[in-house]
Parts: structure tokens; C-alpha cells; sequence
């Protein structure tokens, strides 16, 4: 039997098939629920219209899901419209924080593989990202990221931050210590860290995103996000990425030299002596085997400067680890987190 989204009225959304004699009802739910939740502000009403079609149509006498883990909302948040949700029924608060070009659903991998954990999981999109307003180059792009992701610091928290939503939680980290329990920085790049613990790296570095730099500087927007893909995405190439996808980098790419000032450049001061060796909780840096420079020096400076950090290898994985190796993320993420109990 196939299930359709279209059973209901989901306004436009994707005809997307799920063969659901192969997957638990739990995941059919996930995924139907993943879907609206991207698309519609109304995915309550409409998720209970998908859980009664399956109750009907497969014969199910009880099918529980936590609805409110996949509501998304909609408030200001330091001044900027922003798109979250909370997911999880457990006692622990954690941040999540995703990379450039994507949305807070990139974490669903990560989070599947959690969802025995006893965490609640606050995500957001960040400026520009998702269902978040479009960015209006009003401030720089790394202060008010930082500012929208610092009014979800409500009480204590673990901070998962992912390439440029690593560096905000670091920045977090050293702005509001006593809300960071933990830090866990996935391919964190803060890439002056790199350039200032190994100069070589530099070059590198620019030589590798000469192609992207041309292209930005032309405004061939297109050109830049599959040169950006090339370097920092999946592995899969840009031709076989859906239409969708490839639309939706190419609409963001610009964003990535809007945040320059705070990773390729030290705008905030990250490399300033003495700051970084302030942090006193806990961190896991977390490094893909097969990432591209200078992404090794970048963490073999944090590890350097980080009083109390520990640093784990994802083999096999690049730069998009949360997403091509999610199970493996996960478990560092589990074990890192029982070592450090609240």
C-alpha cells in the first residue's frame, strides 16, 4: 500500500509517496509530520487528519505521536522573526544550532538516532534559513545570529552547534557561561583560528575557494553554490541534487560572505590570547577524517586553547557529518553528554 500526503488537504505540498507496509508507524509519522511541519503553519490540524487515515486505513487500535515535536512557531527573537520548534519529553535542555545553507529539520537524522535520549531539543532557523525571515544585511550577520540564538538560553544548556552554528555557540560559550553546561562543535569553522595556529593553512584555503570567490564576486550566484557544494557539502555532486535543493543553496549562498567577517576574518576576536581559555565547561570537537582544509587546524587550535576539550574523528565522514553519518555523530554526542551528567 502506498500513502500519499495528498489523502488530505495539505495545500501544495510534494506528492510524496511513502510505501508505508515498509516503515513503523512511528516513522511514517515522522516523516508525514517532518513534511508539514517545513511547509504549514496549520500541521496540527493536518497531522491528526494523517494519524486518523492511518488508524483507518492500517487498523492500528492506538497510534501515539508527540505532536508538539514537530509544531514549528513563529515569534521575534532579538528583533528578528524566527522560525523554532521543541522536540523530546526529557529533563536535559539542549541547543541545536545548524550549519550555513540549511534549516533546523537538517538535525531529523541526528535526532532519530537520539530519541531514546532524555533530552528536549530547542532548534531553530537562522537568519535567512528555513521558514526564518529572509535576511535584510541589517547588522552583521554573525551578531544577530548570535543574538537570536542566545534569547533560546532560558535556563541551562547543552549548545550542538554545526560548522557556522558552531561558532555561535562558542560565541555563546564565552558571552552567557553560566546558561553552557556543555559545548559539542561539529566542524566548527572558525577558520582564523586555523589560519593563526598553522599560516599555511591560509593559503590553502583561498586557493581552494578561488572558484567560489570568483563567482561571488561576479554575481553568478549559481556558479558559487555548486563551487561552495564542491568543498562543503554531502559529497553527493551538485547535478544530482534535486532541483529544490540546488534552488535553495543558490538562493542562500549569499549568506556565506555575510558571515566572512566573523569565520574566514576575526571580526569578533576569537583569536585575541587569553579569551578562548576562559571556557570552562566541557567541549567535544568533533572533526570529519575526510573534511577540507583548514578544517584540522582549526581544531587542533580549539583543542590547543579549549582548557577542557576532547577531540573525536568521524571516519569516513566530511564536513556534512550530522547528516551523512548521523548514527556515529550521535554516539559521541551520548557518551559525551553521560560523561558530563547535569
Amino acid at each position: 500500500m502506498l500513502l500519499s500526503l495528498n489523502m488530505v488537504d495539505l495545500s501544495g505540498l510534494d506528492r510524496d509517496l511513502i510505501p508505508a507496509q515498509k516503515m513503523s508507524q512511528k516513522n511514517i509519522l515522522k516523516e508525514m509530520a517532518a513534511a508539514i511541519w517545513q511547509k504549514s503553519e496549520t500541521c496540527l490540524t493536518r497531522l491528526r487528519c494523517v494519524c486518523r487515515i492511518l488508524v483507518r486505513s492500517q487498523g492500528y487500535k492506538r497510534l501515539a505521536l508527540d505532536i508538539k515535536g514537530y509544531h514549528l512557531k513563529r515569534d521575534i527573537r532579538a528583533g528578528y522573526p524566527t522560525a523554532w520548534q521543541m522536540t523530546g519529553s526529557g529533563s536535559r535542555a539542549v541547543l541545536l544550532l545548524h550549519c550555513s545553507l540549511a534549516m533546523s529539520s537538517a538535525w531529523r537524522g541526528l535526532l532519530a538516532e537520539m530519541a531514546q535520549s532524555e533530552h528536549q531539543f530547542t532548534m531553530f532557523d537562522l537568519p535567512g534559513h528555513g521558514e526564518s525571515l529572509k535576511w535584510d544585511f541589517r547588522g552583521a550577520f554573525h551578531d544577530v545570529s548570535t543574538a537570536v540564538a542566545a534569547s533560546f538560553l532560558d535556563q541551562k544548556m547543552d549548545l550542538i552547534g554545526h560548522s557556522f552554528g558552531a561558532s555561535v555557540a562558542l560565541r555563546l560559550a564565552l558571552e552567557h557561561p553560566d546558561l553552557v553546561r556543555s559545548l559539542i562543535l561539529i566542524e566548527p569553522v572558525i577558520f582564523s583560528l586555523g589560519f593563526a595556529f598553522e599560516p599555511a593553512s591560509k593559503q590553502a584555503f583561498l586557493h581552494d575557494h578561488s572558484e567560489f570567490n570568483r563567482a561571488i564576486a561576479r554575481e553568478e550566484f549559481v556558479g558559487a553554490a555548486r563551487a561552495f557544494h564542491q568543498l562543503w557539502g554531502s559529497g553527493q555532486s551538485w547535478d544530482r541534487l534535486p532541483d529544490k535543493v540546488q534552488r535553495g543553496m543558490v538562493d542562500k549562498i549569499h549568506l556565506i560572505p555575510a558571515a566572512a567577517s566573523h569565520v574566514v576574518e576575526d571580526a569578533y576576536g576569537f583569536c585575541t590570547a587569553g579569551l578562548l581559555e576562559k571556557i570552562e565547561a566541557p567541549v567535544l570537537l568533533l572533526q570529519g577524517s575526510a573534511s577540507s582544509a583548514p578544517m584540522p587546524a582549526v581544531i587542533s587550535s580549539l583543542q590547543a586553547r579549549l582548557p577542557r576539550s576532547l577531540v573525536k574523528t568521524l571516519e569516513g565522514a566530511g564536513h556534512m557529518a550530522p547528516i551523512t553519518h548521523a548514527k556515529a555523530t550521535a554516539a559521541h554526542i551520548q557518551s559525551f553528554l553521560k560523561k558530563h551528567p547535569v
